[in-house]
């Protein structure tokens, strides 16, 4: 693909491999146009810039293969996984604050197989004491528990973990057909300047099927105090404000379609599957 001359889109690319924005680009990759903006009458005349500009020089006919016909578009849950669905808010609301932080963060969790089979058989101790999967719930700490509401954000460094505990018990009949476990923890995330953070506490259940390890229920909650802008969320609310994430699984399609941020962000969920690991996509400011 030709790259668009755009001053914005330059900037984009040199911290991300995702740069956000609206595209017009041909079957054969030729691209007709790029902006980052919102506005409809700015939109309105975007496209209209960019089917001119297809029109004066048409795109080269191509051909594609069945394989790249059917194959995806976006990185996809391994086969045995499951999805959770991923919400934040600000509340309350200061009386003065950015528009955008009246919305809502959306994302999405992936638990891999092997972490479902864990908390499915997985023996607990007399006290129904179970440890948690490390890879799961580093990986809700490093890439879920953020202000995402308004914009694309920084994921959480390993140094920035600055504490992270958590327990589980396995509740309810032995003999169900799913186990359900309890679970809750504190978190104090903090960047090396302190000019971003979260602190606060996550509690949450989940429910696992013993016959073929599929995920029934995920439910979790967060509730903290964020303080901070990152690099593409700016004008928090002043000083410490309240962020609240939720958890909740996710049964349809259409979300096992979409990925997690941070594996559209890095293009492969290496980091991501083994969040112990750090390489050097991520930002932290």
């Amino acid at each position: 693909m030709k790259r668009t001359v755009s001053t914005d889109l330059a900037k984009q690319m040199k911290s991300s491999n995702d740069p956000q924005g609206m595209y017009i680009l041909g079957p054969d990759g030729k691209s007709y146009g790029f902006t980052n903006d919102h506005y409809p009458d700015d939109i309105q005349r975007f496209i209209n810039s960019c089917l001119a500009k297809f029109k004066k020089d048409p795109p080269a006919k191509v051909s594609f293969t069945k394989e790249e016909l059917n194959s995806s578009f976006s990185h996809q849950p391994p086969p045995g996984a499951a999805v959770v669905r991923v919400f934040a808010r600000i509340w309350p609301l200061p009386k003065q604050c950015w528009g955008l932080n009246r919305g809502a963060g959306r994302d999405f969790l992936w638990l891999y197989p092997e972490e479902l089979k864990y908390l499915a058989h997985t023996p607990a101790g007399k006290d129904g004491a179970i440890k948690l999967p490390v890879a799961l719930f580093g990986r809700m700490v490093r890439f879920h528990l953020l202000d995402d509401v308004r914009g694309t954000p920084d994921m959480w460094r390993l140094s920035e973990i600055r504490s992270m505990n958590f327990k589980a018990k396995v509740v309810g009949d032995a003999k169900s057909a799913a186990r359900q476990i309890t679970f809750s923890g504190e978190y104090s995330l903090k960047t090396g300047s302190g000019g971003r953070g979260y602190k606060g506490k996550i509690n949450g259940k989940t429910e696992v099927s013993a016959s073929d390890n599929s995920l029934v229920k995920f439910r979790a909650y967060s509730d903290g105090l964020a303080w901070g802008r990152g690099t593409y969320t700016p004008f928090p609310p002043d000083g410490k404000y309240g962020l609240h994430i939720g958890f909740v699984e996710a049964k349809d399609e259409i979300a096992r379609v979409v990925p997690p941020e941070a594996v559209s962000t890095a293009n492969n969920d290496r980091e991501y599957h083994n969040p112990s690991f750090e390489g050097g996509g991520d930002r932290g400011k």
